[in-house]
């Protein structure tokens, strides 16, 4: 897969964690109702991603059969529910 093929909103099961992967390279990510709580760049190389948020503080997650897993938290596309209801 290429990056751009996960570019876009992800989201953990409540929507209370939210993070947009920009085409451009960058990232937001919004907690609770805020807007945007971190922001940085980040790159993908094969199912591996990595962080770096402009603070300096780095991480990394992994994409495993269409979902974004950090730590324990998962993270899905937007329109996940909706997809694998179908």
């Amino acid at each position: 897969m290429m990056a751009s093929d996960f570019t876009g909103l992800w989201t953990n099961a409540d929507h209370s964690i939210r993070k947009l992967l920009l085409p451009n390279g960058r990232f937001i990510a919004m907690v609770g109702p805020q807007a945007a709580r971190y922001q940085g760049e980040y790159s993908i190389i094969g199912n591996r991603i990595a962080y770096r948020k402009d603070s300096g503080a780095m991480g990394e997650g992994e994409f495993i059969d269409g979902v974004l897993y950090q730590g324990e938290l998962a993270l899905y596309p937007e329109g996940y529910a909706e997809m694998a209801a179908a």
